[in-house]
């Protein structure tokens, strides 16, 4: 598994992650609320994903599902730790490894874990793009 992160991490997590959050979420964050800018750079990197998965053969309805997750928690991410490009590639090729890992695993797919591995990074990430978004209003009043 060590070697697969550092695959993605260093192939292919860190590159999207420079694009997607360190440049596109920063310049729709700037021109938008972060809302908004979340909900942009979401649907751009979904569409990223799609034709890839697509080949693969994955659920589309699951992928979906994960994709949301997945960016909502690396914008979540992106905005805590105040643009840490690192952290958040990290974090991206975790999720990567795991989701390689395990869709890997004979018998993976018709055991309905893939279901419930992507519903809770959903629900995650968007209970974390929530807490976000709120913080991010809340001190946009303060100030």
């Amino acid at each position: 598994m060590t070697q697969t992160w550092l695959t993605q991490l260093f192939l292919v997590a860190l590159w999207e992650e420079i694009g997607w959050r360190h440049w596109l979420l920063r310049y729709f964050g700037q021109a938008s609320t972060p809302a908004k800018a979340l909900i942009f750079t979401g649907v751009i990197w979904t569409g990223w994903h799609l034709p890839k998965f697509a080949l693969l053969g994955t659920q589309a309805g699951w992928l979906l599902l994960l994709l949301i997750g997945a960016n909502g928690l690396l914008c979540a991410l992106w905005w805590w730790s105040r643009g840490d490009l690192w952290s958040v590639a990290m974090v991206h090729a975790a999720i990567n490894a795991s989701f390689y890992t395990l869709a890997s695993e004979p018998g993976f797919a018709d055991s309905g874990a893939e279901q419930h591995l992507v519903l809770v990074l959903a629900v995650l990430g968007f209970g974390y793009a929530v807490l976000v978004c709120r913080g991010q209003r809340n001190q946009s009043t303060k100030e």
